[in-house]
């Protein structure tokens, strides 16, 4: 890889590996919305041990908001032992089943989780301008963090990785993002499936021809509404016992009766056949959809997931469940919340272990400028030495040059100078200054001895004897 595109790659991580830790944070807060809803308002969930049963829960509900329409009701099996029932767009209205008694309500849109929630799923934009949403712009996110997690992921097990990565990353950094790399693979396509479920669906029923039907909708051609029999319509109490008996192994997870004075709508059941992913929410399960008819509970048509193909039924029954690690339950939503704790972990450990590298970047080029510094000064130095080496040099020379040019004219005064010149025949070594002492010589000396030298005396200095004139005898030895 070029260093120019590394550089993009780091780049571009850096940036998608903040938004994959907000979303983190976030989703860690939405996988225990209602276990904080709960603890916050334990009142919601409370009921006795009696089932008064639906009907009448409907009823206190219905009695309460008269001029509301009333939607899906959540059985207790799903529902923590009460009845939830959806009234309008966004509340839900909690019903003991023993009373029925009305706990309280509460606003899918209010409060705190509800705030982290749009975070989550559209950065609190529903449209913006250009046809562009808040969920496309997660889509869009979750779809170039999947190319980015998977190029890393080629690169870490490419066998050309060590001309790559000139350095390896921490053992902690690198053995929680090993951990996790797979799990995160799994949230980040259920969540762009999620986020985009239209574009995401033509893309796969394009990719595996297993098309885009639904097995919640009915099919072309297949009555799905009661007939009027002019009588009273069954009660939710009774249709629930019908769906019992008639799926002894399933939970019926949601019904949706008609409004008042809907004398032809059709009942609408969720019932968790078989292996359902999304069963124990009271907001999810049932993936099996039973219409029923409103007068005589039997059976109109059944929606069942394995009249799809696998690849869609894995689209609509197993992208939220797996999304929010609800497919095991209880564990499963400890799991991913570990995940979650896990991928804040790997980006603090990322964050560090840049740090760190960037701390010793700093320090290796602080070390290679002192060292730069101290080579400079070392060569700077060396050029002053040789310098004074060559002053030094040419001094000597100047200076021998000089003694030279003084030993000439010495020689030239010597040869003008009667009683100095020598015979040319043998010359002699030039002697000037120098006093030669044969310290082989075993003659004695008396140095008692006294010489008596007559100053007045003006002899010729070649044949100077005891008492010559000093001036004559000074001429041997001319003054330096």
């Amino acid at each position: 890889m070029p260093q120019a595109a590394w550089g993009v790659h780091r780049r571009l991580a850096v940036v998608l590996g903040l938004w994959v830790v907000f979303q983190s944070l976030t989703g860690f807060i939405l996988l225990f919305g209602d276990p904080i809803a709960h603890w916050l308002h334990p009142e919601l969930t409370h009921h006795g041990r009696e089932d008064r049963g639906a009907a009448a829960a409907l009823a206190a509900v219905r009695q309460l908001y008269p001029d509301e329409e009333v939607g899906v009701l959540a059985t207790p099996a799903v529902s923590d032992g009460v009845y939830v029932v959806e009234v309008g767009e966004h509340e839900e209205v909690y019903v003991d089943p023993a009373g029925p008694r009305i706990n309280g309500s509460r606003d899918h849109d209010a409060g705190f989780v509800a705030l982290v929630g749009r975070l989550h799923r559209r950065f609190l934009f529903d449209s913006l301008p250009g046809g562009l949403s808040g969920a496309r712009i997660v889509g869009v996110l979750g779809l170039a963090w999947l190319i980015l997690a998977v190029s890393g992921l080629t690169t870490a097990v490419s066998n050309r990785s060590g001309r790559w990565w000139r350095r390896d990353p921490p053992v902690l950094h690198r053995t929680i993002g090993v951990i996790v790399v797979g799990p995160l693979l799994v949230v980040i396509v259920t969540g762009i499936r999620l986020a985009l479920p239209a574009g995401t669906d033509r893309i796969a029923a394009a990719v595996t021809r297993s098309g885009q039907a639904r097995s919640d909708i009915p099919p072309p051609g297949v009555r799905i509404t009661s007939e009027d029999r002019g009588r009273a319509p069954r009660d939710a109490t009774h249709v629930l016992a019908a769906l019992d008996r008639r799926y002894p192994d399933g939970t019926v997870s949601r019904l949706l009766m008609p409004q008042p004075g809907d004398r032809i709508a059709p009942v609408i059941a969720g019932v968790s056949v078989g292996f359902d992913p999304g069963r124990g929410e009271h907001d999810y399960g049932g993936n099996t959809v039973v219409f029923v008819d409103q007068y005589t509970a039997e059976t109109l048509w059944v929606g069942r997931p394995d009249a799809l193909p696998a690849v869609r039924q894995a689209a609509l029954l197993w992208s939220r469940p797996l999304h929010t690690g609800s497919v095991a339950g209880e564990p499963g939503r400890l799991l991913w919340g570990w995940l979650a704790l896990a991928v804040l972990v790997l980006a603090s450990a990322g964050w560090a272990t840049r740090r760190l590298r960037a701390l010793d970047t700093h320090r290796r080029q602080l070390r290679w400028q002192r060292q730069l510094r101290r080579r400079r000064a070392l060569a700077r130095s060396e050029r002053v030495h040789a310098t004074r080496t060559a002053r030094a040099a040419r001094a000597r020379r100047r200076t021998s040059r000089r003694l030279r040019r003084r030993r000439k004219v010495q020689a030239r005064v010597r040869a003008g100078t009667p009683g100095l010149s020598r015979d040319k025949a043998e010359p002699e070594a030039d002697t000037y200054g120098e006093i030669e002492i044969d310290l082989t010589d075993r003659s004695e000396i008396d140095l008692t001895d006294t010489v008596e030298i007559d100053l007045t005396d003006g002899a010729n200095a070649a044949n100077a004897t005891p008492g010559a004139g000093a001036e004559d005898v000074m001429r041997h030895f001319p003054p330096l």
